[in-house]
């Protein structure tokens, strides 16, 4: 298992968050920390399909990620980040 990132950029207007971020992640555990604003919540929604802003290749065991998939998940840092969703609506 592999998951290789190629040259992923996305902006929001004039503000640049990822430049040509390349990596391979492989099987691991993984911590992504920086600065408020650094990219690291882009970068897992771009992973996990939520985000399709971007330029550049997330691929997945030899296959190119785009959109969203009942494969990938993405646990959000705010628990109210859906106010209008229960867990019971789930």
């Amino acid at each position: 298992n592999r998951l290789q990132i190629e040259n992923l950029s996305i902006a929001f207007g004039d503000n640049v968050v990822l430049r040509n971020f390349c990596y391979t992640f492989t099987p691991g555990i993984y911590v992504l920390a920086g600065e408020s604003g650094s990219g690291k919540s882009t970068l897992m929604r771009c992973i996990a399909g939520l985000e399709r802003r971007y330029t550049g290749n997330i691929i997945l065991n030899e296959e190119k990620l785009y959109g969203p998939s009942k494969l990938r998940h993405m646990m959000h840092q705010h628990y109210k980040s859906f106010d209008w969703l229960s867990i019971k609506d789930i």
